[in-house]
């Protein structure tokens, strides 16, 4: 789908629509490790994920913006909001998971079962 909206909303040819499609799967799949990093030497997995997602939560509300028309320069800005999603979605993957497995007391007996 998304390549039919690059085609026909913003004039792309079918060989850059495609380019575009699975680039943005490739940097969803790479942010992570920024996001990764930066909760483990900066600023934690809680705070990274809270910023992280308003990154990506803006990404998402400036991306309907784009497919307005007469927007000026509009293949820029819905890129950058695909840059946004995609670093911010890199934050989120990155400690989520880890953030839940934190939730369990290593010293509660109960804990230690469950999480077993």
């Amino acid at each position: 789908i998304i390549k039919v909206l690059f085609q026909t909303r913003f004039g792309y040819s079918s060989f850059q629509s495609s380019a575009l499609t699975n680039v943005l799967p490739s940097f969803v799949y790479l942010t992570p490790l920024l996001g990764g990093y930066i909760a483990d030497e900066m600023w934690g997995r809680f705070k990274t994920i809270a910023i992280f997602g308003i990154i990506y939560l803006a990404g998402v509300s400036l991306m309907s913006f784009s497919v307005f028309p007469g927007h000026e320069n509009k293949n820029l800005f819905m890129i950058a909001c695909f840059g946004l999603l995609a670093l911010g979605s890199g934050g989120i993957k990155a400690n989520v998971v880890t953030l839940g497995g934190d939730q369990f007391d290593p010293k509660n007996p109960v804990h230690v079962q469950q999480k077993e």
